[in-house]
């Protein structure tokens, strides 16, 4: 550390001011000083002026005749005697080189120079005086210096001013000191004094002392703000120990809990280990609960699907019957008893669906298939119920909108259910279908709108719309009639799909439900399906069999075989196919059925998935395994399970139950036509809708022939 910075305040301030006062009269001194030599200086260049130029004639004229002359020929001594100020002078040639000097004995003085000359010399009273030497001709022959000293009198003039500025510079001095010394007691004491209360506060700590000032200024307000910080630091510190007051008390508190606490840990095991088998038995509960569900669910279904498939089927054909009586009156009753079960099959088939997508069952099978396609048989088979309310409807897609990965049985039903739903509420209004695609950083999307200018929604009614079993409100479910089921299965379908169904309304003035739905839907997790072990197929016909018809027996159509355990699907499905020109065998169980395939040699196979002792894919697997019975074609009936697995089996199609005639026929006649060896594989899915409405199904091809 600097000696400086460990001196006293009052010290380093009267140092301060000193060393202020010595620079300011130094400065002036030495001004003065300067100027002062510097005139002098001017004062005997000017009254030497005159002799340096009368000589510098004399000695050009000299060294015009004879540039190198002697020192004899320049007689400076002669000229110069006379004249007290001149004390030396010399004379250069033009390469610096000395022709003559002098210098007046006594004086002390030097010969001068070419580069002092030039100088200021402030520590003498002497001055130099260049001349130029030039000929007439303006040549130049030499320089001539001469030394000038002032007389006693300037000498004396410039040295009592000096000496009169020296006693008073030490005068000031002492004045600066005596000041310093007074200041002190205003500046330092005061700054003194707080550092000692400062020092007092910091080792007794006693923050109740207070600091006194007299007067005023900074140092005021410096007392002033350390006595309020003394203030403020003892009313922290009564704080301070309050809160330490408290915090003593919290810690008694909190040890008072912590007992508490080991108590309530010293129970708590036993309490969870209570509450989790409480938890275990209610999972179990509801696991087995979810079992019994689905369980009821897949009894119900087959226990009510069976004799709806009955109604419909027995409806149809007596409607056939009556047709062909001419009794009208028994036609009309027998379509409403038609209409109704229809009607109530659709309602099982929304509670399966809903119940398989409540409990994660319900699978995605993706296809690739042509959007313009699947757009146009929805609205054939929409187009009852739209002309029903005298609505109009206007589609906006190309017929090369392009191709969609996704399951299309599920679209169908989705767009099937919203084109409903509008034409339900809408009465000679305007329907339009809007279809395009939307391109997102991520990946492609289609984006379909279905438009209705019909009764239109609040905002309470759009809430509660997707819920289950739920419609806008009770008055509209008493005049338009329906579960509610519809569109809170569609939107899981689209969710389902990775997608999304969204609604905007205006009360009166209609309502816009938009599907979007990824363009390439990401396939599901496959699932294998069990095959049990094959029942053997007897690879020729065996005389023993009591059913065997031959190969070779006559028909208008082809041979069809029917392997179904329900006697009502084989009085329907037989009595149809008759009159349609078909040889038609029948069988109910597995082992019979598979024995009867390979004696009667069918053109056709009609295969229901459900059987006794072992399920449809197997017998659908074994006829496909079989030598003679590889190529014929096999058309299921599923009710329950989702026809695309059988697929994989090299199933040729499928129809689902109540078997609707519009489409049956088409399938057998197509597969029957040419008695192909290689069967086509036509893809169709099931439909949640009455089959009368459907338009006959187009034929899809995938095994690219």
């Amino acid at each position: 550390m600097s000696p400086v910075n460990e001196m006293p305040l009052r010290w380093r301030l009267t140092l301060l001011i000193t060393l202020i006062s010595t620079l300011t009269l130094g400065t002036a001194f030495t001004g003065y000083y300067v100027l002062e030599v510097r005139r002098l200086h001017e004062d005997v260049a000017k009254t030497s002026d005159g002799i340096a130029n009368q000589l510098s004639v004399n000695v050009t004229h000299i060294l015009e005749s004879n540039p190198e002359p002697s020192k004899e020929n320049l007689p400076l001594r002669v000229w110069l005697t006379a004249n007290e100020t001149i004390i030396a002078a010399v004379v250069y040639s033009p390469t610096n080189r000395v022709l003559a000097s002098w210098i007046r004995p006594d004086s002390g003085a030097s010969v001068g120079s070419l580069r002092a000359a030039y100088v200021q010399n402030f520590s003498t009273d002497e001055a130099v005086i260049p001349k130029k030497l030039v000929s007439r001709d303006n040549r130049r022959l030499g320089f001539l210096v001469l030394t000038a000293r002032a007389s006693e009198e300037a000498r004396r003039s410039l040295m009592e001013p000096l000496q009169a500025m020296a006693g008073l510079f030490l005068l000031s001095l002492l004045g600066g000191l005596l000041v310093s010394r007074f200041l002190q007691r205003g500046i330092s004491e005061p700054i003194a004094k707080l550092a000692d209360i400062a020092q007092k506060v910091a080792t007794e700590g006693d923050y109740s002392v207070r600091a006194t000032v007299r007067g005023g200024g900074e140092t005021a307000v410096l007392v002033d703000a350390f006595n309020s910080m003394l203030t403020t630091i003892q009313q922290r510190d009564a704080e301070l120990v309050v809160a330490k007051n408290a915090a003593e008390k919290a810690r008694e508190r909190l040890a008072e809990i912590n007992v508490m606490l080991e108590e309530a840990n010293r129970t708590l095991e036993a309490k969870v280990a209570d509450r989790t088998a409480e938890l275990q038995k209610a999972m179990t509960a509801a696991r087995e609960a979810n079992q019994a569900k689905s369980a009821f669910l897949a009894k119900m279904s087959h226990e009510l699907r069976t004799p709806m498939n009955a109604i419909i089927g027995y409806s149809e054909m007596l409607i056939e019957d009556s047709n062909d009586r001419g009794d009208a009156s028994a036609v009309s009753d027998l379509r409403k008893i038609l209409s109704a079960a229809r009607h109530l099959l659709g309602l099982i088939n929304d509670v399966l669906d809903l119940s398989k997508i409540e409990a994660g069952k319900m699978d995605l099978y993706l296809e690739t298939f042509d959007v313009w396609t699947i757009v146009h048989e929805v609205v054939a088979t929409a187009q009852p119920l739209i002309d029903r309310n005298g609505n109009r409807l206007v589609i906006e897609c190309p017929e090369d909108f392009g191709t969609m990965h996704a399951d299309a049985t599920k679209l169908r039903q989705i767009l099937l259910n919203l084109l409903s739903n509008a034409s339900k509420f809408t009465s000679a209004g305007e329907l339009s279908l809007q279809i395009r695609r939307e391109q997102t950083a991520e990946r492609e999307f289609i984006v379909i709108g279905i438009r209705d200018t019909g009764i239109g929604m609040t905002a309470d009614q759009m809430a509660n719309l997707f819920q289950a079993f739920t419609q806008a409100d009770q008055s509209t479910s008493a005049k338009f009639g329906g579960t509610g089921l519809g569109l809170a299965i569609s939107r899981q379908f689209a969710r389902l799909m990775s997608g999304d169904i969204t609604v905007e309304s205006t009360m009166g003035q209609g309502s816009v439900f938009t599907v979007r739905l990824p363009a390439r839907v990401a396939p599901p997790k496959v699932t294998a399906i069990p095959v049990e072990a094959p029942v053997a197929v007897p690879a020729h016909p065996s005389p023993a069999t009591p059913t065997a018809v031959s190969a070779s027996t006559p028909a208008r159509r082809g041979r069809v075989l029917i392997i179904d355990p329900d006697p009502a699907i084989h009085t329907s499905l037989e009595n149809l196919l008759t009159k349609e020109g078909y040889v038609v065998k029948l069988a109910q169980n597995d082992p019979a059925g598979l024995a009867l395939a390979a004696e009667f040699r069918p053109h056709v196979v009609i295969l229901d998935i459900l059987l006794p002792k072992i399920n449809g894919w197997n017998v659908l697997a074994q006829l496909k395994a079989h030598p003679t019975l590889a190529t014929v074609p096999i058309v299921f009936l599923t009710m329950t399970e989702q026809p695309e697995s059988g697929f994989a089996f090299g199933a040729a199609d499928y129809v689902n139950k109540p078997v609707d005639p519009a489409r049956l026929l088409p399938i057998l006649a197509r597969h029957n036509s040419t008695h192909s060896e290689n069967p086509v594989l036509v893809v169709r899915r099931r439909r949640s809708f009455p089959r009368s409405h459907c338009p006959p199904a187009r034929p899809r091809r995938l095994d690219g022939d």
